[in-house]
């Protein structure tokens, strides 16, 4: 590591003879060879790294929100163009703004034929996008002055760790991809622009601004980046006002002033992309189940949740898409676990802040990429999940650079432990990658390692029934509401499934439910009202719950084009004419623009003579 005062760039070891060429060991040859050699070896550790994600080019989509990010979703399957740009600007389906993820898979379906049928060039597109996130990461440790031995062992590491497995094999977890790539492209240009001197520092720093704009534009929670780079101007760069801190009196007025001046603009942009996120997920079923957790609640649960990750970081074994939260008494035994821990790693880290910085360099790092998921938002239901993990895993790593670089009695045996540690890593993260080969494997691992996991029940129960095995989907739809009799999606799905059978009556009882779980749920009331407004089948038929509950399913989703036509025809077919010209007219102007067929329906039905005239209902 370059001590205090010494500029970064390459040192020569020998000087100039008198006849003006270079002495032995310092020859312009020699700097070309070691480049070579080291681009070589970032080659074969890019490689290294990637063999067990490279089975994931065999895998197909998964249905945990696949469908929604690519192979179901309108807007990506266009591919790019000035319509699907604009649409990817604004979208925000599941409460989910990232802009730049969308095109970068609108972008594989332009140029490398995506889409639908072909999830192998998405998982390319994934394992393209890791490849440069770990070039990137060795090149950072390397500029932050590690020599190159412990630099690629840090990024295996890195790169390794099971945790890993799903940000890369999961199509859907793109936007932690993209987003690491120019979190890492971010901080290795704002390093690369203090080691700069003149112009070329300018232009490192205008780099560093724009990977941090592509940061945020693919997923907002890099807003954490400006308090990474003061963490590293605290250590390993010794700048912008932490230089006292070797001397043990720092000035911490002088340190706000540089910092503020520095990063300014950086806190400016994560400003803005927050309120951006904030404004999103206060939307639409968010905003319903949030409702349902105070802040106190989850900020509670904060040590629990920093326990839960600390567990899989050290012990990486039965890794699943998504944890559901502890029961009876295990989530208060993880919050005073991680209390514990919280207090116990800050502890140890402030003490040992000089002699041994790394182990604080590394635990605000986890602290600061962690805390958007502890529990100040609320970001979903699920207890924590291992893609949030995925930039907070480059500071342990980093810290380990630094760790293997020190001079210590032990350091004869580093080589051999960390590449027994790393074959182990390897493996691990090896057999984890297989669980996403497809819905079955993933699913039915995740009931193997949680047998009352709810998400996983749900979805084995819908991949049977997609299969025609209605029997095995009943017994995971049931297993499922033995433990949440509450849960709307899968009422919902029982409710399908019911109506597949020829059991009206109790496809109907099941999407009630579905409703009684969760009255804003737009689909149960859209299939509900269906059920009911069939008059061939009279021991069902509700005409007018039929109209509340199409009329509901418009007025929570006024673009879905399937709401709008089935409301207005019911109208129409029960002679609600004046009703129906109303509700067309407000159709037409919700509706998307690319619903051509819908909203010309729509215009031919008000011209439409229709016998008689009632008075529309109003209650359920």
């Amino acid at each position: 590591m370059k001590k205090k005062g010494q500029k970064g760039g390459t040192r020569k070891s020998g000087r100039k003879s008198g006849d003006g060429r270079t002495r032995a060991g310092g020859s312009n040859l020699s700097d070309k060879d070691k480049m070579l050699g080291e681009a070589v070896l970032v080659v074969f550790l890019v490689l290294l790294a990637l063999i067990p994600y490279f089975q994931t080019l065999d895998f197909g989509f998964v249905n945990y929100d696949d469908p929604l990010h690519v192979s179901k979703q309108p807007g990506v399957l266009e591919g790019i163009t000035s319509g699907s740009v604009g649409w990817a600007a604004e979208a925000t389906p599941a409460n989910l703004w990232h802009p730049l993820t969308w095109i970068s898979y609108m972008a594989e379906v332009q140029w490398f034929g995506g889409g639908a049928d072909a999830p192998g060039v998405h998982h390319g597109g994934n394992l393209f996008l890791y490849a440069i996130t770990i070039l990137f990461f060795y090149l950072l440790v390397r500029k932050l002055g590690v020599p190159m031995l412990w630099s690629s062992i840090a990024v295996l590491f890195f790169a390794l760790h099971p945790l890993h497995s799903e940000p890369v094999a999961w199509i859907s977890a793109r936007k932690d991809l993209l987003s690491g790539v120019f979190v890492l492209g971010c901080i290795l240009s704002y390093v690369l622009s203090i080691k700069a001197l003149g112009k070329s520092s300018l232009i490192w720093k205008v780099v560093s601004l724009l990977a941090f704009a592509a940061a945020l534009l693919s997923k907002p929670s890099a807003v954490v980046l400006p308090a990474l780079l003061i963490l590293l101007d605290w250590f390993p760069l010794r700048r912008a006002g932490f230089e006292d801190t070797e001397s043990g009196a720092p000035s911490w007025r002088a340190i706000f002033v540089r910092q503020l001046r520095s990063k300014g603009i950086y806190f400016a942009m994560a400003l803005a992309a927050a309120l951006v996120a904030i404004s999103v997920q206060g939307e639409g079923t968010h905003q319903d189940f949030a409702s349902e957790s105070s802040l106190i609640s989850r900020l509670i649960d904060a040590p629990g949740h920093l326990a839960f990750y600390f567990q899989r970081f050290v012990w990486p074994s039965g890794l699943i898409f998504e944890y559901s939260r502890p029961g009876g008494m295990g989530a208060t035994f993880y919050v005073i676990a991680g209390t514990i821990l919280a207090l116990g790693l800050t502890w140890l880290a402030w003490r040992n802040r000089q002699r041994f910085p790394e182990i604080m360099l590394a635990w605000l790092w986890i602290l600061i990429c962690l805390s958007p998921v502890l529990g100040l938002f609320y970001i979903g239901s699920s207890y924590t999940a291992d893609r949030y993990f995925y930039l907070a895993l480059a500071g342990p790593a980093l810290a380990l650079a630094f760790f293997l670089e020190r001079e210590t009695r032990w350091r004869n045996a580093a080589i051999p432990a960390s590449l027994l540690v790393l074959l182990a890593l390897g493996l691990l993260n090896f057999r984890q990658i297989k669980v996403w080969r497809d819905d079955f494997s993933l699913f039915h691992h995740a009931v193997t390692v949680d047998p009352g996991h709810l998400t996983a029940l749900g979805n084995l129960g819908s991949y049977y029934r997609v299969q025609k095995d209605d029997v095995q989907a009943l017994k995971y739809y049931e297993a499922a509401l033995a433990i949440n009799p509450n849960d709307h999606i899968v009422h919902y799905n029982v409710g399908h499934l019911r109506n597949n059978q020829g059991d009206r009556v109790g496809s109907i009882a099941a999407f009630r439910a579905c409703l009684e779980g969760y009255p804003n749920y737009e689909r149960g009331h859209h299939f509900l009202g269906i059920m009911l407004a069939e008059p061939s089948h009279q021991e069902t038929y509700e005409p007018e719950k039929a109209l509340f509950h199409l009329k509901r399913a418009c007025e929570i989703d006024p673009s879905e084009p399937r709401f709008a036509l089935n409301y207005i025809y019911h109208l129409y077919r029960q002679g609600f004419r004046e009703e129906a010209k109303i509700a067309t007219a407000e159709a037409l102007k919700t509706l998307p623009k690319e619903a051509t067929s819908v909203t010309g329906r729509l215009k031919k039905w008000l011209e439409t003579p229709v016998p008689g005239k009632r008075q529309i209902p109003t209650g359920n």
